[in-house]
């Protein structure tokens, strides 16, 4: 996964076409790598993820939920793949984060 400063925001780019319970974990380890580091406001780009499973979503939660409590935000990007806006419509995930 490779990040760039944007202004406030730090946009993470995932090199991989799937987020799942294969990788899920270091993408949490990478996510909390960068909140450590002091980065508050992180976008996802998801312009490469093709496949999400609930292992994958479930660590955009907590980490969105980690991110809410100490002042940050997470905001989701360029949702490309019919599957994954189907599952973010379905669970209404907009209603919680940013998606655009």
């Amino acid at each position: 996964m490779r990040y760039e400063k944007q202004g406030e925001d730090t946009v993470l780019v995932f090199p991989e076409e799937t987020l799942n319970i294969a990788n899920a974990e270091v993408f949490k380890e990478q996510l909390n790598n960068l909140h450590e580091a002091g980065f508050r406001n992180i976008t996802l780009d998801f312009s490469e993820v093709e496949e999400l499973d609930s292992a994958g979503l479930g660590k955009i939660l907590v980490f969105h939920k980690k991110m809410r409590e100490q002042g940050g935000e997470l905001k989701i990007i360029n949702v490309v793949q019919g599957q994954i806006k189907k599952m973010f419509d379905l669970i209404q995930l907009d209603r919680f984060i940013h998606i655009s």
